[in-house]
């Protein structure tokens, strides 16, 4: 799949037909996508963007009015994540979008698109000096560039809420017309997930599965609509989600297929997961995971699911408040320092110029974050969840391990979801009533597992008689998390997954060690930097940076 970039004035390039990409023609117009995108109840990919070309036909006006009036109907129903390119043959006139809860990371430089980031790096031959050094300094404290930046100056990421068209005008950026999250949704979770189940009735489906409440929601949703399914998880022997798991998946009759993280070859494989995280990531955690979903798709797993985004239908993002849930205040200051920069990188580690940019950062992002400020603290922390952090963090690994290893979805992280977990009472989303209710109701067996989060999954009189206590442990467990995080840089508790060489064997290699260096030379660390003093923490992110410069270098001499 190695043409990815759309330039206007040339032809549309084909895309080699897979489960997550492709070509259609059909009813005047062409069509190219990157990603997982199907239909509910709709075949994904070929199928359901065919379908969506005939719906087009019947549209009425001019080429971008027909694009543009169908996200009231069969635009708005296309789902998963994925880059959409579509051309009237006629007209030769083009528009581009994104899913509309902007997972799927597309890049944008002047009028051209492209399916990802260092293709377009290429393409317009950056080098280090357009190394975004603000961006970096975001990057190395969250994890991520914010405002649909990039790590170099001039790309920008595709917004979930924009339709780009190319016309005798020129390029021009509208507005797709999906409002907010506070419109009416048109479906609801039962509806949503027979439909998912009958777009995936004929592929080889894996579902994760941990001790959790988020999995074992989607989990039991897609066991009742009879969908087939192996579940899966990733971890090891002592964690604790591995034998909750299992129990989970005794529970449904299902075996569960567990992955064992070894951290054996990983300095090898650090160019090739800088590769996969298209230059935007924190590339250790991702050795499991790439490992993790390889082993699916070896065994024959054709698209895996998610429970990702599951905090949407309880008071996850809402912890930093509790109890002054509903609250006319909102308090950004305190969710950014315990919620998003809950460890930032200490100013000795970096020059004396990122130092600087990373004491501005904290008032950069809350200039950033005002327009997620709603009525109440829960709809303001809701919309910065759904507008800002998933579609950064869930929409770089959606995509990452779509387009490099295996298709995958995220059902719960869908915009119409999304906007049905907003729109629910606040009661139904304390102590995750919510997800309990909704899983007592369909496999009172599942919910009689116990659960990672130490209050019962069960909705009953018995299990709400002993949740309060519970409640609050799991609170308190939370917050001291946090406040460890923030003041020591590391978890108090943190029943890692991932194996507990894998960052050590990194830090005493050569390669972290050139890696190190490039970052010194480019002026983000401080010349009295090395691998060792590195907190273990920021090692990957750093890493990240350092083959990104390793690649911008390249890519200007090319």
């Amino acid at each position: 799949m190695a043409v990815r970039i759309f330039s206007p004035g040339t032809p549309l390039p084909e895309v080699e037909g897979s489960l997550r990409s492709g070509s259609v023609e059909a009813a005047g117009l062409r069509a190219r996508w990157l990603g997982f995108i199907f239909e509910l109840g709709v075949a994904p990919g070929q199928a359901t963007v065919t379908r969506y070309l005939h719906a087009l036909a019947t549209q009425t006006g001019n080429f971008v009015d027909r694009v543009q009036a169908a996200f009231g109907g069969p635009g708005r129903r296309l789902r998963g994540q994925y880059l959409l390119v579509l051309e009237d043959i006629e007209s030769g006139h083009r528009c581009a979008f994104i899913d509309h809860a902007g997972m799927f990371k597309a890049c944008v430089a002047g009028e051209t698109l492209s399916g990802d980031y260092l293709s377009l790096v290429d393409h317009l031959g950056q080098g280090a000096k357009d190394l975004d050094l603000v961006g970096a300094v975001e990057f190395l404290n969250l994890g991520h560039v914010g405002e649909r930046r990039t790590l170099t100056q001039g790309i920008t990421h595709l917004g979930h809420e924009e339709l780009l068209c190319w016309t005798d005008r020129g390029l021009e950026r509208l507005d797709k017309g999906l409002g907010g999250l506070e419109e009416p949704v048109p479906i609801g979770l039962r509806d949503y997930f027979e439909g998912l189940a009958a777009s995936l009735a004929t592929e080889t489906v894996s579902v994760d599965l941990t001790g959790g409440f988020d999995s074992r929601l989607v989990a039991a949703l897609l066991h009742d609509c009879g969908l087939d399914f192996e579940v899966s998880l990733s971890g090891r022997p002592e964690n604790q989600d591995v034998h909750l798991a299992q129990e989970v998946a005794k529970a449904m009759g299902k075996p569960l297929a567990v992955h064992m993280h070894t951290p054996q070859g990983v300095e090898t494989a650090l160019t090739g997961l800088f590769h996969y995280l298209d230059g935007h990531g924190d590339l250790i955690p991702y050795h499991r995971i790439h490992q993790w979903q390889a082993a699916k798709r070896d065994r024959g797993v054709t698209v895996a699911v998610s429970g990702a985004g599951g905090e949407n239908f309880n008071d996850y993002w809402w912890l930093q408040d509790f109890p002054r849930y509903g609250s006319k205040t909102s308090r950004l200051g305190r969710l950014y320092d315990l919620r998003m920069c809950a460890s930032p990188v200490p100013q000795g580690h970096l020059s004396s110029e990122a130092a600087m940019a990373s004491r501005q950062l904290r008032a950069r992002r809350l200039d950033a974050l005002e327009f997620c400020r709603r009525e109440t603290n829960t709809q303001t922390y809701d919309c910065t969840f759904t507008l800002q952090r998933m579609p950064i963090l869930a929409g770089r690994s959606l995509t990452s391990t779509t387009m490099n290893c295996l298709p995958v979805t995220a059902p719960l992280l869908d915009w119409d979801l999304a906007s049905l977990a907003y729109q629910l009472p606040i009661r139904q989303r304390l102590g995750r009533r919510f997800h309990r209710q909704w899983i007592t109701k369909i496999h009172p067996g599942m919910a009689r597992c116990p659960s990672t989060n130490r209050v019962s999954t069960a909705w009953s009189r018995e299990a709400l008689l002993l949740d309060p206590p519970r409640y609050v442990a799991d609170l308190s467990l939370r917050l001291a998390n946090k406040l460890s995080t923030r003041f020591l840089g590391k978890a108090f508790l943190h029943d890692s997954p991932d194996h507990a060489e894998t960052r050590s064997l990194i830090r005493q290699s050569k390669t972290a060690e050139g890696l190190v260096t490039r970052c010194i030379e480019a002026g983000i660390l401080a010349e009295t930097m090395d691998a060792q003093r590195l907190r273990l923490g920021d090692l990957g992110r750093v890493l990240c940076i350092g083959l990104l410069l390793e690649h911008l270098d390249h890519s200007r001499q090319a």
